[in-house]
């Protein structure tokens, strides 16, 4: 029972892990996660990026910013995540 349980568990949580953890698109916006004593308007101040969207989401920060390397400076500035926001704000029904 526990292989069946496993190999199902693994089937359902590839496309969200395979979603999530690829490289950023340069196109923006990103969904940026800090850690809970980073303060997420300095980290966008530092990253030279600005928060979008109407509703911001349940976790981390909606940016967006100039330049083809706003992903690297976001890590720099203090993220501990930069995800491509657009496939999930897409996902989670948002609107930009």
């Amino acid at each position: 029972m526990l292989p069946e349980t496993l190999a199902i568990s693994l089937a359902v949580l590839a496309g969200p892990i395979v979603l999530l953890t690829r490289e950023p698109s340069a196109d923006g916006p990103y969904i940026v996660l800090t850690a809970p004593w980073t303060d997420p308007d300095d980290m966008l101040a530092k990253a030279e990026a600005w928060e979008v969207g109407t509703t911001p989401p349940a976790i981390g920060t909606m940016a967006w910013g100039e330049g083809q390397d706003l992903s690297y400076r976001l890590a720099q500035a203090g993220a501990l995540f930069v995800l491509s926001g657009s496939p999930v704000n897409w996902l989670c029904g948002g609107d930009l």
